[in-house]
């Protein structure tokens, strides 16, 4: 499945931004695309797997960070594995944002 370019760039975004952000804890994506692992998987520490229902998840996140990963799990276009694992992800690795994502 083809994403449009709207998606395409949101998630492009999205997953490059992750991939420089999580560094404690294991954070997995997966999407009709594959699966993307962010962080240093070990056993028994912070794992969080987020399975993407609906690729407006993308975009929502990069027009409203947290407040869009919130949307989109209110929306059912996301499933998060373990929702307080998530809240400690986010708050270790993503500052509020000013105008969008910060990146480092």
């Amino acid at each position: 499945m083809r994403l449009n370019p709207t998606v395409s760039t949101a998630r492009s975004s999205i997953l490059n931004f992750l991939r420089s952000a999580i560094k404690v804890g294991y954070l997995e994506i997966a999407d009709s695309h594959g699966v993307h692992g962010f962080g240093t998987y070990k056993e028994g520490r912070n794992t969080v797997r987020v399975t993407v229902n609906n690729d407006l998840f993308y975009v929502r996140v990069l027009a409203s960070a947290d407040l869009g990963v919130s949307e989109s799990y209110m929306m059912s276009d996301i499933d998060i594995d373990n929702l307080k694992g998530m809240m400690d992800v986010s708050s270790r690795h993503v500052s509020p944002p000013e105008h969008g994502l910060n990146y480092p």
